[in-house]
């Protein structure tokens, strides 16, 4: 920061195209094509047919992709049309063929921070075979919780270290790499860990355990008179959304988007571009917060409500700027102050005032807001 940095043209207009290029990602596929098929699925009144919940969750699968994928792409082009160079950060994750390949793939800075930070200090594979199981775990365990602190990161972390785990000892009784010269192989390996991967987004994408474990029997056709949810034009979009997204990521795993676009003529990559915003356009926007988000501040959103775990150490009056719509019951933490739990409608343009009385004597901190 010594020196300012200024963006030349080229920086500029390619800074342009890939914020373009995450923001179809975004708006168009991840919103407008299968967040519907997510909505269907996850939120059904009954339990669904299995083929309807496999179908869900694929569609998941593609949309928390191209939603954090799209939103990774939008903040480099900004940066670069700014002069600033950011790294990839996702190199066609579900193009991996097994475990460790698919986090050296996915969501490439927490994966880098989790292994120089908690894997590497912990001791690695340094220590011996059991201790490398342990260290997996534990690194796992705790990249869950970073997504939150609620127990379905807790087991999404846990069933991704064992998986890992898995990996390692196959590796030890099988020669992987003859095994994987075949195409055949490699490419069922790739759909293999993809369906394995999607199979945990299950307890990121349903709002709550019972939800969780009813779509998990779903997917096992457990459910007695299942219902039909996705009708045969979203089955059709999805399953041509995800397997071009499939084949995409494949062909291209060991390339870079630079070398893919320095290959395309420019009449073709204006053609390319300018169809990209026209879809957009034509998508309308979204609302939709970026999943990620919703992680970072603990927060869930369904039929216009805002769900939120806020922590107050309130004084003897507070006043709110929200419409409570559920007044809780008061917990005392180990510290003494109340622990305050309610639902906010945060969506009201002219938010009402609500006024709390003798809840502590404490006074109130920024400190107290996790958000």
């Amino acid at each position: 920061f010594k020196q300012p940095c200024t963006a030349t043209s080229q920086q500029f207009v390619w800074g342009l195209m890939i914020f373009t290029w995450g923001l179809f990602q975004k708006s168009v596929l991840a919103d407008a094509v299968l967040s519907l098929v997510v909505a269907d699925t996850f939120n059904a009144a009954k339990p669904i047919a299995v083929l309807d919940a496999w179908l869900g969750v694929f569609a998941f699968s593609g949309q928390i992709f191209f939603d954090f994928a799209g939103y990774s792409l939008c903040a480099i082009g900004i940066a670069l049309c700014l002069g600033f160079s950011i790294p990839n950060n996702f190199n066609s994750p579900y193009a991996a063929i097994g475990f460790s390949d698919f986090w050296n793939r996915w969501h490439i800075s927490l994966s880098g921070w989790l292994r120089d930070y908690l894997y590497i200090p912990l001791g690695g594979n340094r220590r011996g075979t059991r201790r490398t199981y342990i260290n997996l775990s534990i690194t796992m365990l705790l990249g869950g919780l970073w997504h939150g602190a609620d127990w379905k990161f807790l087991v999404w972390g846990g069933i991704h270290g064992f998986y890992l785990i898995v990996e390692r000892i196959l590796k030890k009784s099988i020669d992987s790499k003859t095994l994987l010269a075949n195409s055949a192989l490699s490419i069922l390996s790739m759909l293999t860990t993809f369906t394995c991967v999607s199979i945990t987004w299950v307890f990121f994408a349903a709002e709550d355990w019972p939800k969780c474990l009813r779509m998990l029997q779903s997917l096992m056709a457990l459910h007695k008179d299942p219902i039909l949810v996705v009708s045969t034009f979203h089955i059709m979009t999805t399953l041509f959304t995800i397997a071009t997204m499939l084949i995409c990521q494949w062909f291209v795993r060991d390339k870079t988007i630079e070398d893919l676009v320095s290959s395309v003529p420019n009449w073709l990559l204006t053609i390319s571009w300018t169809t990209l915003l026209l879809l957009i356009i034509m998508a309308g926007g979204s609302s939709s917060a970026f999943i990620y988000f919703q992680f970072d501040q603990l927060i869930s959103t369904h039929e216009g409500l805002t769900y939120a775990n806020w922590n107050f150490t309130l004084s003897d009056t507070f006043f709110l700027p929200f419409t409570i719509n559920t007044l809780p019951d008061l917990s005392i933490n180990p510290t003494g102050g109340a622990i305050l739990i309610f639902q906010l409608h945060l969506t009201s343009s002219i938010p009402s005032t609500a006024l709390l009385t003798n809840c502590s004597q404490l006074p109130v901190t920024d400190s107290d807001f996790y958000f």
